[in-house]
């Protein structure tokens, strides 16, 4: 279950909101709300600028960090700045977006760096076919050690 709300503040400024009810593998739940703050700085079909802020707060109904494989803790935040450009090339689409500022694995623990990279891009296959292909990076930081996950994912999809 989940629900959001977007206000524009002007034809280029938006302040978003949004909470959902997450169910977790490891019979964990938890209840998480964002809002967001975005700024676009140069608009245009071919290259566009947009920057913003983000905070995100997530609590868990109970902390399952020692049960194996999984890490669900009682709490995160995140807080973070980003930038992103965007735009669309003849058939190609194309998206990269970086973010940086502070996140919290655990009530207990400090405010630690985080930051994140993503990219996308998206080419038509003749009138009806589109191929994507989309890469994350992100970073995290546990109480005792820092990491980092990736995930590329490919797409074929139908377009109407």
């Amino acid at each position: 279950m989940a629900g959001a709300v977007q206000f524009a503040v002007d034809s280029r400024t938006f302040l978003s909101v949004r909470a959902d009810r997450r169910y977790w593998s490891d019979a964990n739940q938890s209840l998480a709300s964002e809002a967001t703050l975005r700024r676009i700085l140069h608009n245009n079909s071919r290259f566009s600028v947009d920057a913003g802020l983000l905070s995100h707060w997530e609590q868990f109904d109970h902390d399952t960090q020692l049960e194996a494989g999984f890490f669900t803790p009682d709490r995160y935040r995140r807080h973070d700045g980003y930038l992103g450009l965007h735009g669309e090339l003849r058939s190609v689409r194309y998206e990269v977006r970086g973010s940086g500022g502070a996140q919290q694995v655990a009530r207990i623990a400090a405010y630690r760096p985080d930051w994140d990279f993503t990219s996308a891009v998206s080419v038509r296959l003749g009138r009806l076919l589109q191929l994507s292909a989309s890469y994350q990076r992100r970073n995290y930081s546990l109480v005792s050690k820092d990491g980092w996950y990736q995930g590329l994912q490919f797409t074929l999809g139908i377009q109407r």
